[in-house]
């Protein structure tokens, strides 16, 4: 209650030079007063300290905050814990992959398709170039070669609090349950 009625001095990691450009930045992709909405943190690596975080327009409006309490899927954006966890077992980078369509059989019986983005793919590529491209069909490989557990305990050490899902499409962000920007940039960190 005192938070919201004073008395207390907060001290605060952001930088309001950075904070202002990052609100600006937010402002001029998306100027409509109708939506969408985004959200941005910036986190200084040294120290983890928080030196912007837009969360919404306008607190008094809506206190729900998009940076930290809004839960979206990460989409690639989850690759480089897989390749992370590819690391800590020892896969290179300059390892060769296959990418092409692919349908994955899992346990059960159910079928897990894989496509790349305008159906583009590399043919053989190493794990380096398919990181580059962004390619599902590598990634959804490894992904499964690794185990979908291990890159989602990757996930978890690395600082996404928000339960990670174990199915085979973690490896290319499909989860059960969204995402912060925020764990999202201390993961990144």
């Amino acid at each position: 209650r005192r938070a919201f009625t004073g008395g207390l001095t907060v001290k605060t990691t952001l930088d309001s030079k950075v904070q202002e450009a990052a609100t600006t930045a937010i402002r001029n992709w998306l100027p409509y007063a109708s939506g969408p909405r985004a959200s941005m943190v910036a986190i200084e690596n040294k120290t983890g300290m928080v030196r912007a975080m837009v969360g919404g327009d306008d607190y008094a409006k809506s206190s729900f905050n998009l940076a930290t309490q809004g839960q979206r899927q990460p989409g690639s954006s989850f690759k480089p814990f897989v390749l992370a966890e590819a690391m800590r077992q020892d896969i290179s980078p300059g390892s060769t992959w296959t990418s092409k369509k692919k349908v994955f059989s899992l346990k059960g019986g159910e079928q897990f398709e894989v496509n790349n983005y305008n159906d583009a793919y590399a043919g053989v590529t190493t794990l380096a170039n398919a990181t580059t491209n962004s390619d599902n069909s590598v990634y959804a490989g490894l992904g499964l070669k690794l185990g979908p557990r291990k890159v989602a305990a990757m996930a978890r050490r690395l600082g996404i609090r928000t339960p990670v899902s174990r199915n085979a499409a973690n490896s290319l962000g499909g989860l059960k349950e969204g995402v912060t920007p925020l764990d999202m940039a201390h993961a990144y960190e």
